[in-house]
């Protein structure tokens, strides 16, 4: 059954088939309705009844790009393998003796 693209039962239908595929992407959406109708530029309206989807605007995540501090001169200058060496020293270490290992 053919739909004209720029009514209201037609935005009706595209909003049925939305909710009922769990506020699916654009492509399982159009697919759901092209079984049963076809609609004269498709795509752009399904996209655009999906775009004021409250729903799915709510639980679009959007990440936030992380400032990146500078880095220090040394991580920048290239230089040669064991040019600096940092070392941590430890110790000494106290232990309890095993009583059960004196046995």
């Amino acid at each position: 059954m053919m739909l004209p693209k720029t009514h209201h039962l037609t935005d009706l239908i595209i909003e049925h088939y939305h909710k009922k595929s769990l506020h699916s992407g654009l492509q399982t959406t159009l697919y759901l309705i092209r079984q049963f109708y076809w609609i004269p530029s498709g795509q752009n309206r399904v996209r655009r009844i999906l775009n004021k989807c409250i729903t799915c605007f709510r639980t679009k995540t959007q990440t936030i790009n992380q400032m990146m501090g500078d880095l220090p001169r040394d991580r920048i200058v290239p230089s040669r393998p064991f040019e600096k060496v940092g070392l941590d020293y430890a110790g000494p270490i106290i232990t309890k003796p095993n009583l059960k290992d004196q046995e």
